[in-house]
C-alpha cells in the first residue's frame, strides 16, 4: 500500500544531521502514512539511514555543485505518495508537523496547494542528539531559541497566512518547510534545475505554482526547528546574495523581483502579433508602440516582414515564432494582437485594466486567471485604447518628420 506522504530530504555529507532528522521523524503522529527519500547531492560517502518505523531509501546524484533543486526533484521522482513534503537536513519537525501540512494540502482543489510550515530557529548544535529529540517532543531541555525572522512574520500576517497573497507571495515560500500535492509538482515541472548554488529555487517554484493557479498557504501549526539563525542573522555574503537575486530576477516576472529596464529571458508581458501578410511598416509601428514600456516581448507569428531590407531585427525584444513554454508559464500577462494597431495607452496600463477583448484586434489575458479557468475576457470597445493602421503606413508621417499623405 502506497504511503500518503513522501518526505524528501536533500542531503550533503552531514550524517549527524540526517540521524537527528530521522529521529525527529520517528516521533511523527502520522506513523504508517509516510515514507522518506534521502536525495544525496553527491556526497563523498553515501549516507546510512538505519532502521525506522517508516520506509526510507537513499537516491544519489553526481557532485556537480550545490544542486538542491535537482536533488529535490530526484527525491520526488522516487515516491508515489500523493503529498510531497520537503525538509532540509538542518530543519527538525515537531511531532505534528507532517500531519498538519498534509491535511492542508489534501484539502485543496484540483489546482493544488503549495503549503509552507512555520520554520523556527534555535541553537541546537551544542546539545546531544537524544536531548534535542526530547526537546522536540516537548520535554524540558535548556535550548536557546532565537527570534522568528520578522520579514516572514510580517509577510504571513499581511497576507492572512498567504490566503490573500498576490503575485509577490512567492517571497514567503520556503523550501525547508514546504509541502504540495504531487500532481501539482508534476504539472509545473518541479524545481528549476538551472538553479545551481544556494537559494532562490523555492521562490521561483512558488511564483510558477501561483501562476499555474495553485493556492498558497502558511500553516503556523506545522512547526519545524532550524539549527541556527535565519540567513538575516548570519554574516552577510554579498556576492552569494547578488547571484541569488539575479537568478530569481531572470525567471520571476513579478513586481519588485527585477529591474524592468533590462531585457530578461522571460518578460512580464508576452505579446503574440499576427503579422501574416501585413505591411512591414505597420508591423514595425505596432511593435514600437508595444515596446514603449519595459519588460515586454513581441512574438511575430510569421516573421514575413523581417525579410524586408532594413528591418531592424537586432532588437532582442522582437522574435519570430510562438513564445516558448518556459515563458508561457512564467509571464504574468499575455496579449494577443490579431493585426497591427497603434495603442493609446501603454501595454502595462492596458494590463492594469484587467482582462479584456478589444474589438477584434487585441485580447489581454492574465496567466493565473486562465489557469484558474475563469470566464473568457469580457468584450470592450477599443475606443481610447487602440487605433487601426492604414493598409500602407508612412512611418515618416506617423513619426512626425514627413508627409503623412505620402505613398
Amino acid at each position: 500500500m502506497s504511503p500518503d506522504i513522501g518526505v524528501v530530504v536533500p542531503y550533503y555529507d552531514d550524517q549527524r544531521g540526517l540521524d537527528l532528522l530521522l529521529a525527529a521523524l520517528d516521533q511523527q503522529d502520522c506513523a504508517g502514512r509516510f515514507e522518506v527519500v534521502v536525495a544525496d547531492d553527491g556526497s563523498p560517502v553515501a549516507p546510512t539511514v538505519g532502521e525506522h518505523p517508516f520506509a526510507v531509501r537513499v537516491v544519489r546524484q553526481a557532485d556537480a555543485g550545490f544542486r538542491a533543486a535537482a536533488a529535490r526533484n530526484l527525491g520526488a521522482a522516487h515516491t508515489d505518495a500523493p503529498v510531497l513534503c520537503f525538509l532540509d537536513g538542518d530543519t527538525l519537525p515537531t511531532p505534528g508537523y507532517l500531519g498538519a501540512l498534509a491535511a492542508v494540502v489534501a484539502a485543496g482543489d484540483e489546482r493544488g496547494v503549495l503549503a509552507v510550515g512555520r520554520r523556527r530557529h534555535a541553537e541546537l548544535s551544542g546539545h546531544a542528539p537524544e536531548d534535542v529529540v526530547r526537546w522536540l517532543a516537548g520535554e524540558p531541555v535548556d535550548v536557546t531559541t532565537l527570534p522568528d525572522p520578522q520579514w516572514l512574520t510580517r509577510g504571513y500576517a499581511e497576507t492572512d497566512d498567504l490566503a490573500s497573497a498576490d503575485a509577490g507571495g512567492f517571497r514567503l515560500v520556503i523550501s525547508a518547510v514546504l509541502a504540495c500535492d504531487a500532481e501539482l509538482f508534476a504539472r509545473v515541472g518541479g524545481f528549476d534545475e538551472d538553479f545551481v548554488g544556494y537559494g532562490g529555487e523555492d521562490w521561483e517554484l512558488g511564483h510558477r505554482a501561483w501562476l499555474a493557479g495553485a493556492a498558497l498557504r502558511h500553516v503556523p501549526g506545522a512547526v519545524a526547528w532550524h539549527d541556527g539563525p535565519d540567513a538575516g542573522g548570519r554574516a552577510p555574503d554579498h556576492l552569494a546574495k547578488t547571484v541569488e537575486t539575479l537568478r530569481v530576477a531572470s525567471r520571476v516576472a513579478a513586481p519588485g523581483a527585477r529591474h524592468p529596464g533590462l531585457v530578461w529571458p522571460h518578460p512580464a508581458v508576452s505579446v503574440e502579433l499576427d503579422d501574416t501578410g501585413c505591411d512591414p511598416a505597420a508591423v514595425l509601428a505596432c511593435c514600437a508602440d508595444l515596446l514603449a514600456v519595459p519588460d515586454v516581448r513581441v512574438h511575430l507569428r510569421s516573421g514575413e516582414c523581417t525579410t524586408t531590407p532594413g528591418w531592424p531585427i537586432s532588437d532582442p525584444r522582437v522574435v519570430i515564432g510562438p513564445e516558448p513554454a518556459a515563458t508561457a508559464e512564467r509571464r504574468a500577462w499575455h496579449v494577443q494582437v490579431t493585426r497591427p494597431v497603434l495603442l493609446d495607452v501603454d501595454v502595462h496600463a492596458l494590463c492594469a485594466r484587467g482582462e479584456a477583448a478589444y474589438d477584434d484586434a487585441l485580447v489581454v489575458t492574465e496567466t493565473r486567471s486562465r489557469a484558474l479557468g475563469l470566464p473568457p475576457p469580457p468584450a470592450r470597445s477599443g475606443a481610447g485604447v487602440l487605433r487601426d493602421l492604414p493598409t500602407r503606413v508612412s512611418l515618416e508621417g506617423l513619426w512626425g518628420w514627413g508627409d503623412p499623405s505620402a505613398p
